[in-house]
């Protein structure tokens, strides 16, 4: 009776040998980021503010221009590779053209953040979760731009044939304008702005290289282009009285502003009839000075976000992400002037203003979708400046700013001295309780920055940091004290401690190899100690009791390890106590082994990492024939590559 009984058992572990089905193992733990860029249409901007875009492409009956406002090329500064031709000290091209279409190859902030950042993700990808947003602002097609040249203070542009040795001066779009040929309207309006001037109007224009001017589109606090769909000259100049004098209270109030009510305009213009109502910019700029002259330079665009949220260019990965660099390259191409209205798929510097705090809700959106795991998760902003437009839609002019001064915009910062030449309150000596530099709610009227540090806040207080990248002059220190002190509040809402500024292509490049270099792997945990190497089992059986002996407690401890490292392979050895046959063991030990196997499969761990062997009672661990020693050789061992005292597999493995 008790022989045919081990029989049995053994003739039903025959069908047991059976290949099971297999499962897919449960990914490792990574980090989660998303990689949040502000492209508001400033980010077309070289790091000195011109936004070049374009420049050097225009049609041939303009190419004139190319030595004024849309020149062809430039020296390309150190550090920066340009995206398709060109090599550090040597001249490139600001566009390339390929069949048709024109690519931006400029030293601009989002060429400069586009390279730095897929260099990060070629490294990182195989082991970091990555996503990438931008704010969703839909493509519409691209605009043709005009850089505008401001007149001095109380009165006209004057010429010269030098440089003046004081104040500013650009190149005259109008140089020998007499002697073009192919025109396309060029000579006729620079021949009506010469009538603009007192005396031999023709003559000035025609005969100097160079036009004095008090302020220019290009200038790293204006960083602004007239975008323009129709037909308009590629020169003219707006003047008279502007209507009202200047955009600043008390002609509007700050309402008006955030409602988007402010407007600056010209009643007259040479050629005629091209005397525009100016809008404000992201950077709160409207010109203002008695003469602008807008002169045609290249393409952009000129969308409006949604203020309360953001884009998702390419969705989270999940495991080695290496399939998905093609979609993150594709993302991360140089802007095109997309020809055929196809809605080319790089990301543009498209947005009219910058609702940053909307895109730190998408983040956290992005990643309240995905599970966190043990490194934690992670966004990383990159900016050339401060939020302009709060959750509500409403328009803020960025604080520090010749606008922000103009409304009184003003915040104040832990601790920080007050400077009321850029809006910051003084908070010396107050702010206990909070880290020096983070923002003061009170003493801040800014909602764009305020909803900001709220979302950031909010992610902060889902366990996720925030870092913040500040590219171009427009965040420096010491070109804007204001910017700087607010993106470290941002950065300290968001647990990373300060902004990381970054003034040329390296210092980018740096900061976002810093900032990944920081985000933790998890770091996957030693085998697990030998008390939790072993399942054990009553007499006679090899069902899995998970309170005997500890066995839940093995089980768990053995899943973590496996999930936690998903290239390693695990023996499964079965054993069995003294008494009964060698043969009957043989396949007890095997049954044992294969229902600790069933049981990881059922927790994800693939099959093809396990092998199920049985010793049979041939390796006790115990000597003896005691009912401790019997208890302890009832038992099924987890052996890893890594373990030296394994004993070599032997007996009926399981393929």
């Amino acid at each position: 009776m008790y022989k045919s009984a081990r029989s049995s058992v053994a003739g039903m572990l025959a069908l047991g040998l059976l290949v099971q089905p297999l499962a897919h193992a449960a990914p490792a733990p990574r980090p989660q980021v998303v990689i949040a860029i502000s492209n508001s249409e400033s980010m077309d901007g070289d790091l000195t503010g011109a936004i070049m875009v374009g420049a050097g492409k225009l049609p041939p009956a303009l190419q004139s221009l190319d030595q004024s406002s849309s020149p062809v090329s430039y020296t390309v500064p150190n550090g920066f590779v340009p995206p398709l031709t060109g090599a550090i000290g040597q001249t490139a091209p600001y566009t390339v053209e390929k069949d048709g279409t024109l690519f931006d190859n400029s030293p601009s902030r989002l060429n400069i953040a586009k390279a730095g950042i897929a260099d990060v993700l070629s490294q990182y990808l195989p082991t970091v979760d990555f996503a990438l947003i931008d704010y969703d602002a839909k493509d519409t097609g691209a605009y043709n731009t005009w850089v505008y040249q401001m007149a001095p203070a109380g009165g006209n542009f004057t010429f010269s044939k030098t440089a003046p040795a004081q104040g500013r001066s650009v190149a005259n779009p109008c140089y020998q304008y007499q002697a073009a040929t192919t025109t396309a309207g060029l000579r006729e309006n620079c021949a009506s702005i010469a009538t603009g001037f007192t005396g031999n109007g023709a003559t000035m224009l025609n005969d100097n290289p160079f036009m004095q001017i008090a302020a220019s589109s290009d200038d790293v606090n204006i960083n602004d282009l007239l975008y323009f769909r129709g037909d308009i000259p590629p020169v003219f100049d707006n003047f008279g009285t502007p209507d009202p004098a200047n955009p600043y209270p008390p002609n509007f109030t700050l309402k008006q502003y955030n409602d988007n009510q402010v407007g600056v305009a010209y009643h007259a213009s040479n050629p005629r009839g091209y005397a525009l109502k100016l809008m404000p910019t992201n950077a709160g700029y409207i010109p203002h000075a008695p003469h602008a002259m807008f002169v045609q330079r290249g393409f952009g665009y000129n969308v409006a976000p949604k203020p309360d949220s953001g884009n998702t260019v390419v969705a989270l990965t999940q495991g080695d992400g290496s399939a998905a660099l093609p979609a993150f390259t594709a993302a991360l191409q140089p802007e095109t002037n997309d020809p055929k209205d196809s809605r080319t798929g790089e990301i543009k510097a498209s947005a009219v203003q910058s609702p940053i705090g909307g895109l730190m809700a998408w983040a956290r959106t992005v990643l309240g979708k995905a599970n966190a795991s043990c490194p934690g998760q992670y966004v990383i902003l990159v900016t050339d400046g401060l939020p302009t437009e709060d959750l509500k839609g409403k328009f803020w002019p960025p604080l520090g700013s010749a606008a922000g001064q103009g409304y009184a915009v003003h915040a104040g910062f832990a601790g920080l001295a007050g400077d009321a030449g850029h809006g910051i309150v003084d908070e010396t000596g107050k702010g206990a309780g909070q880290p020096t530099g983070a923002l003061v709610v009170a003493d801040t009227n800014d909602q764009a920055l305020l909803d900001t540090i709220a979302k950031i806040q909010d992610l902060a207080n889902a366990g996720i940091k925030t870092y913040v990248v500040g590219l171009g002059a427009g965040v420096d220190a010491s070109a804007n004290p204001a910017a700087h002190a607010a993106l470290n509040a941002m950065a300290i809402a968001g647990m990373t401690g300060h902004e990381y500024p970054a003034a040329d292509a390296p210092a980018f490049d740096a900061a976002v190899k810093e900032i990944a270099a920081q985000i933790p792997r998890c770091m996957a945990p030693p085998p697990p100690p030998a008390p939790l190497k072993s399942v054990y089992f009553p007499y006679d059986r090899y069902d899995i009791l998970p309170n005997y002996r500890h066995n839940a407690q093995v089980i768990a401890a053995q899943l973590h390890y496996l999930q936690a490292n998903p290239d390693t392979h695990v023996v499964l050895q079965g054993n069995c106590d003294a008494r009964g046959s060698g043969e009957y063991n043989l396949a007890l030990g095997q049954k044992r082994a294969e229902v600790v196997m069933q049981d990881l499969e059922k927790h994800g761990i693939d099959a093809a990492r396990m092998e199920a062997v049985s010793f049979g009672k041939e390796h006790p661990r115990a000597s003896g024939n005691s009912r401790d020693a019997y208890a302890e050789n009832r038992r099924t061992d987890f052996v890893y590559p890594s373990d030296t005292d394994a004993a070599t597999p032997q007996g009926i493995p399981l393929n």
